[in-house]
């Protein structure tokens, strides 16, 4: 809704969605169901009768952050404007945590398996009538129309949800639940809508994208499920986040390989490579193996692009243990990698360790673990000087100039490419690239 446009007598509502890509999809859903019922969009919360916060949970970061967006919002209440405010998403499914009492004036909770009741609840605490069944039918939000909440050209393809792996520091699980397998099917008629509204690329992921099709058929099916979705007209790149090292299989390796619209990239958290560490961690794959499939991947898919996060200072990490993770960032030289520091969650079983690592210590470890992978990133980026690249151009025109990703570069977390005389946003084609700077590009368009 435009500031300034006409009273209308239908309802108001806003969203504001906090977290990862998953959550991104979830609220693109939400809003979609929202259309669906005809209730109004704000782009602005304080033009809105109803506040939807879709939070993220998963860290105590990403609480806090949670936390204070709502407090944020619930003091935009005030009579005749925003009237109540919902909290939805990851945390209001993480237990243990009572959001009434970290955000009093909050009007109502709405777990993830309540996600159905949203319209509802919103009518409800608006003080309207909650409308007929058809109003919170589950398919409104699994298979109803998405409203896009990326630019032009990209959109995130979620195949799955929770997590049947048991990292000893992950509080996914316990969030979310069992991995539970989307329909193949009800996937590609996504990616087909997808398709024929522009999308270009399509990013898929969930908590664990390897393991889609072990609960449903009992064996790993998405090697199989990216072929198909290759097969939609009109998608040119499909980009793999979120593989679990466990269950990257030969087939996954072959398709990667083999030059068709699925990318030479790939998402795979290795969090650490010492294997005592790992082991605290309850990761299946160890030190060795996890080394040998990333050599395998090297050896098998011509210039594969790598990206990675790590973990550092969870509890069993001396310094020797470090110092192996530290040489193993130089010696493998990922060109996407992030760090995050343990974050101790309590419903966790390295949360409730008696053996933590010092904040200081994690603080200092990330840092050099960044400071490395700075100079790799850095000498990665001056090599693409002067190479054609496909790029995706996210932006329209500023003065001549338009912004984009190399299909080296994931949507969010990788760098950008500036590129002079794109011809419009949405589009892929080829770009000489001219000069870089630190983990960004500059080039020029010569489709």
């Amino acid at each position: 809704m435009d500031r300034g446009s006409p009273p209308t007598d239908r309802l108001r509502v806003s969203l504001v969605s906090l977290g990862c890509p998953k959550n991104l999809v979830d609220s693109e859903r939400v809003l979609g169901a929202f259309v669906d019922r005809d209730l109004v969009i704000c782009p602005h919360p304080e033009d809105a009768e109803v506040v939807v916060v879709n939070t993220c949970g998963f860290l105590a970061a990403a609480v806090e952050e949670s936390v204070g967006k709502i407090r944020e919002m619930v003091a935009l209440k005030r009579p005749g404007g925003l009237r109540a405010v919902v909290v939805a998403g990851c945390l209001a499914g993480r237990k243990g945590i009572d959001i009434p009492a970290l955000a009093p004036g909050i009007d109502a909770v709405v777990p993830l398996d309540r996600y159905d009741d949203l319209v509802k609840v919103c009518r409800e605490t608006a003080g309207r009538s909650p409308g007929g069944e058809a109003d919170y039918r589950r398919d409104l939000l699994t298979r109803g129309e998405r409203i896009p909440l990326t630019p032009k050209g990209y959109a995130y393809l979620k195949i799955s949800e929770g997590c049947n792996n048991p990292c000893a520091f992950c509080t996914i699980p316990s969030i979310k639940g069992r991995h539970v397998s989307r329909p193949e099917e009800e996937i590609l008629a996504e990616a087909a809508t997808l398709a024929a509204n522009g999308t270009r690329e399509l990013v898929v992921i969930g908590q664990d994208t390897t393991f889609y099709g072990r609960d449903t058929a009992g064996e790993f099916r998405l090697a199989r499920l990216l072929g198909r979705i290759a097969e939609v007209p009109g998608i040119d790149w499909i980009r793999l986040m979120y593989a679990y090292p466990a269950y990257v299989t030969e087939e996954l390796i072959d398709l990667l390989a083999a030059g068709g619209k699925l990318l030479p990239w790939l998402d795979m958290p290795v969090q650490h490579v010492s294997d005592p560490v790992l082991r605290r961690m309850k990761r299946p794959l160890g030190g060795p193996r996890t080394r040998a499939l990333l050599g395998k991947l090297r050896e098998r898919v011509g210039g594969i692009v790598l990206r990675t996060t790590l973990i550092v200072g969870a509890p069993g990490e001396g310094e020797a243990e470090f110092a192996e993770l530290l040489d193993f960032v130089r010696e493998f030289r990922f060109e996407r990698l992030g760090v995050f520091t343990f974050s101790p969650e309590p419903d966790t079983p390295l949360g409730r360790a008696d053996d933590q690592v010092p904040e200081k210590v994690r603080q200092e470890r990330r840092a050099a673990i960044m400071e490395r992978q700075q100079e790799i990133a850095f000498a990665d980026a001056r090599a693409q000087v002067g190479r054609t690249i496909p790029c995706l151009v996210e932006t329209k025109h500023r003065r001549g100039v338009s912004d984009g990703r190399t299909w080296r570069d994931a949507p969010e977390i990788d760098g950008a490419i500036r590129i002079r005389k794109a011809p419009a946003h949405g589009v892929i084609g080829p770009v000489r690239v001219t000069a870089a700077k630190g983990y960004d590009l500059e080039g020029e368009w010569i489709g």
